[in-house]
């Protein structure tokens, strides 16, 4: 069994803006509006989940550009070259991460053939609807611990041991004194 070092979560961008009823509608009046939101959408599941966040758009029916990488917050955003694709761009990525058998890989697609590829390439394939679960399941606990109250007792050290260890902490307290 391997310990897992590093857990990478890979968006296929347009891909997942397709499937995404308020993302497409996003879209319909900002392309920019779509990735930004997408971008967000990312950016908070990562600082919830601990994995290492990268969003990949193609840019298929650009001109002239070059593959660029740009941080945004806690994640990387990828901008493919001219012609490539993001499932080809997914599946070289994959590739590299997997060299290190610590490392645990997701990747969000809905294209059924790019599931396929990533998960005999060693990743983990997660459908747009299994996703879109995971983030409102992260808003619901996010939304739940920010509601609770807590009270002083929380913040103390004895709420958090167990009896018997609180018990020796308090004779050893209790030798000290003499």
């Amino acid at each position: 069994m391997f310990r897992i070092n590093k857990k990478y979560i890979i968006i296929d961008g347009y891909n997942f803006i397709n499937y995404d009823a308020g993302l497409r509608k996003r879209m319909a009046t900002s392309l920019e509006s779509a990735r930004v939101h997408l971008n967000d959408m990312l950016s908070e599941f990562v600082a919830y989940s601990g994995e290492i966040g990268i969003v990949v758009y193609d840019a298929m029916g650009s001109d002239g550009l070059k593959s660029k990488v740009e941080k945004y917050h806690n994640i990387d955003v990828v901008y493919t070259k001219q012609k490539e694709t993001a499932d080809a761009y997914i599946e070289r990525l994959v590739d590299k991460l997997a060299v290190d058998k610590t490392n645990f890989i997701r990747v969000v697609t809905l294209d059924w053939a790019q599931q396929q590829l990533v998960l005999g390439r060693g990743a983990v394939r997660v459908s747009g609807s299994e996703w879109s679960r995971e983030i409102a399941k992260m808003r619901t606990g996010l939304s739940e611990f920010n509601d609770r109250e807590v009270k002083k007792h929380d913040r103390q050290l004895g709420s958090s041991l167990d009896s018997e260890t609180l018990y020796k902490l308090e004779s050893l307290l209790k030798n000290n004194d003499k």
